[in-house]
């Protein structure tokens, strides 16, 4: 059972650094950790982050963090 629990806390935090790669300042200088407009200024991510961001938006890495 601890094999489990140790590979479960493992994955999520796996998950967990995955989402903070996603981290991005704004030309408006408020930092925005995937999101794929700035809730500041509302612009637009960096190209190299776009695809990534909305591969989060799809919800299957926001409900591993969740759960």
């Amino acid at each position: 059972m601890r094999r489990r629990a140790a590979e479960r806390r493992a994955h999520r935090l796996a998950q967990l650094a995955q989402w903070f790669e996603t981290f991005w300042w704004c030309r408006c200088d408020y930092n925005n950790i995937a999101t794929y407009r700035c809730y500041h200024c509302g612009s637009r991510p960096p190209r190299r982050l776009r695809a990534e961001v909305r591969a989060m938006a799809s919800g299957d890495t926001e409900a591993g963090l969740r759960g």
